[in-house]
């Protein structure tokens, strides 16, 4: 009998037990663990059939005014390294957001903007659609192609590879590309600050390797001018096949391992990835009065722009580039003096990048995309606008503007 208790008693215990446990998971583990999963990374990126066909047939008269109740990225409860990666819609700052906005005219305006003041971030918001058949906006994460940006990508490659004694950048082009015609009177640096002589060449209409598009380049290149600014994308191109002879890696793999891991870029890629990537930006044009006409770039155009302009970003990425590259995480002091030293004193053109006496910028357009970063020269402050529909306005003078009005804030 009293065996027969004690059996009882210890079932009465474990169903106890069994039941603490069960309240206690139910209870803590939303809290604990309510991260973003699959599910609702799938639901960001589609809305239902039913949507995309009412949106495809809405009046071509609609304005390209920001979304109502657009679908953006979930971020609640994700771990978040810096304010770089949540969103900041600037109500904080109400009369500098408001100065912004009405500089980009932004019931207009289509892409993302990004403004820091000394390191702190002010705005870090999307306006428009990156794809406006899933409803979804432009916000912090949206990618954008940066067009000639990469050009600053490209120049700190090569600098990495002066940094390790591999070549330097009074080199002859010849010692790189013994074929082409005139290499020996021009230098690396000169392809660095488009001074080679290099005038651009007819483009095949075919997509290319990066060994194909170098020796395009090669056989077509007749050198005009060297010593005289001549901007071509040729030259980075070159500059980017050096990187791949010297590194022994393909242009890709040695800027992702020396470049973007140094700098934490985890939101950057190139071309044949940008389609696949989650939260891309369409590119849009204006046709009549509908701002959100589907526009294309060909894998051709694309794969010509090696090393010169086929790479995307996302503000926060391209802000912390500029970054890493002032704080001596990718080049040495000598190398960083050297991309920041003009090569022509008429425009300030240094290695990838325009200088001024305060500040750097570098501006890219590819197709639709248009991408300006303004910023100090110790990074502390800056101005990212990225647009995915060529914008109504010139993007520099509003990007400096938007600086002027930033720096004139009172600390905070």
């Amino acid at each position: 009998m009293k065996k027969k208790i004690r059996t009882i008693l210890a079932l009465m215990l474990l169903l106890i037990c069994v039941g603490a446990v069960g309240f206690f998971s139910a209870k803590y583990s939303t809290s604990l663990f309510n991260q973003p999963d699959s599910k609702n990374i799938k639901k960001v990126l589609a809305t239902s059939e039913e949507n995309s066909k009412e949106s495809s047939n809405e009046a071509s008269s609609e304005s390209s005014q920001e979304p109502e109740n657009p679908v953006v990225p979930d971020t609640q409860g994700a771990e978040m390294m810096a304010n770089l990666d949540v969103p900041t819609d600037g109500s904080q700052y109400p009369e500098l957001t408001q100065e912004i906005e009405k500089a980009l005219n932004k019931d207009t305006f289509i892409g993302s903007v990004l403004v820091v003041k000394d390191g702190k971030v002010m705005l870090n918001k999307g306006y428009g659609f990156a794809d406006k058949s899933q409803n979804i906006g432009n916000s912090f994460q949206s990618l954008f192609y940066i067009g000639s940006v990469q050009k600053s990508v490209t120049a700190v490659g090569i600098m990495k590879l002066v940094d390790e004694g591999k070549l330097k950048v009074d080199d002859p082009v010849s010692n790189f590309y013994p074929n082409l015609k005139g290499g020996t009177g021009i230098t690396v640096r000169q392809l660095l600050t488009h001074m080679s002589g290099i005038q651009g060449r007819k483009k095949p209409t075919v997509a290319m390797t990066h060994q194909q598009v170098v020796e395009d380049i090669v056989n077509q290149t007749v050198l005009k001018d060297s010593g005289q600014w001549h901007y071509s994308n040729d030259n980075y191109s070159l500059l980017a096949g050096i990187i791949e002879q010297v590194s022994g890696k393909g242009y890709s793999e040695f800027i992702r391992d020396t470049v973007l891991a140094p700098a934490g870029l985890s939101h950057t890629g190139f071309y044949d990835t940008f389609n696949s990537a989650l939260f891309h930006a369409n590119p849009y044009q204006k046709a009549n009065t509908d701002p959100y006409q589907l526009a294309s770039i060909s894998d051709a155009s694309l794969s010509q722009e090696f090393g010169a302009g086929n790479m995307y970003m996302t503000p926060g990425d391209l802000y912390k580039f500029n970054q890493a590259l002032i704080t001596g995480k990718l080049v040495s002091p000598e190398s960083l003096a050297e991309i920041q030293t003009p090569g022509n004193s008429k425009n300030g053109y240094g290695f990838g990048m325009y200088m001024s006496n305060d500040t750097k910028y570098s501006h890219g357009v590819l197709g639709s995309y248009n991408v300006l970063v303004l910023t100090s020269l110790d990074a502390k402050d800056a101005v990212i606008i990225m647009a995915n529909e060529k914008p109504e306005f010139d993007i520099l003078k509003v990007a400096g503007s938007i600086y002027e009005a930033a720096k004139k804030m009172e600390n905070s």
